[in-house]
């Protein structure tokens, strides 16, 4: 399912690297690394899942790049 594979990306991913009490996962004391997507991946239409966009990334609490109007 989709959220399955989100999960693979993220919580396994975590795991698999031995880090899962510092990423994986969006909460405090976790480390901001974060990908925002130009629409909901759980409601667009799953034929379109390929021309979803990154809009903005983060990693160690900082914005490494920005599509997003400061």
């Amino acid at each position: 399912t989709l959220e399955e594979g989100l999960q693979a990306l993220t919580r396994s991913a975590a795991r698999t690297d031995f880090q899962e009490d510092i990423t994986g996962r969006l909460a405090p004391g976790f480390r901001a690394d974060l990908l925002v997507l130009d629409r909901d991946v759980f409601t667009c239409d799953l034929r379109m899942i390929g021309q979803v966009r990154p809009v903005l990334t983060m990693a160690g609490g900082r914005v490494l790049w920005s599509e997003i109007p400061h």
